[in-house]
């Protein structure tokens, strides 16, 4: 198993909205996968959201040497953002993070990282003017068509499962009790009073 040489940032926010999200995309991590890139230091990167809220935003290294590089590129860049991201001690701003191998196992590792990425991708893709897009890009439909080779429920599944999942994380609750059981049910029918009558579109 090769050794990867990673960059976690740990972002912690004062505030989060949509407008303050897409600044965090531009400005901070755009920018520095844009520095990074430039230069062949970057293999891969993603941002994810953790519980609390709060962000990881990951980049793996070609090689150790660029991993002070790579830190630097990211404070810097975190200045741009300092009026909601609560920037601390590299100690605190930097985690130990080695990649996730042993738990996707060596190649579903390898496809991971590419998915985790063009998620990120795609997010930036979104918010960016510069990107050049028209009304079929819709991250939905690509999505949907990332799930559609599966044959049979899976991706039927796959929706319904994690509807009531975010239902549970909106809670804060780790199993299916009936506060979150009444909350699933009310926003299902909520949205459905909505689409009645109206035409709907599957993708």
């Amino acid at each position: 198993m090769s050794t990867e040489h990673w960059v976690e940032v740990r972002l912690w926010f004062t505030q989060l909205n949509n407008q303050l999200y897409e600044r965090l995309l531009l400005s901070l991590i755009k920018r520095t996968v844009e520095e990074l890139d430039g230069s062949s230091d970057l293999t891969s990167f993603h941002f994810l959201f953790e519980p609390e809220p709060h962000g990881l935003f990951r980049m793996r290294l070609s090689s150790e040497d660029t991993i002070g590089k790579a830190k630097q590129v990211v404070k810097s860049n975190l200045q741009q953002v300092r009026d909601f991201v609560i920037i601390k001690g590299d100690d605190e701003l930097f985690g130990d993070y080695r990649g996730e191998s042993e738990h996707f196992g060596e190649d579903g590792w390898q496809l991971a990282q590419k998915m985790f990425e063009m998620g990120t991708r795609l997010a930036i893709a979104r918010v960016d003017s510069q990107f050049g897009k028209s009304r079929g890009f819709d991250i939905g439909k690509i999505v949907h068509c990332m799930m559609n080779p599966n044959f049979g429920q899976l991706e039927y599944n796959f929706y319904l499962e994690q509807y009531v999942g975010r239902v549970m994380l909106k809670e804060r609750k780790s199993t299916i009790d009936e506060e979150v059981e009444n909350e699933a049910r009310r926003l299902l029918d909520e949205k459905l009073q909505g689409w009645k009558n109206a035409q709907f579109q599957t993708i």
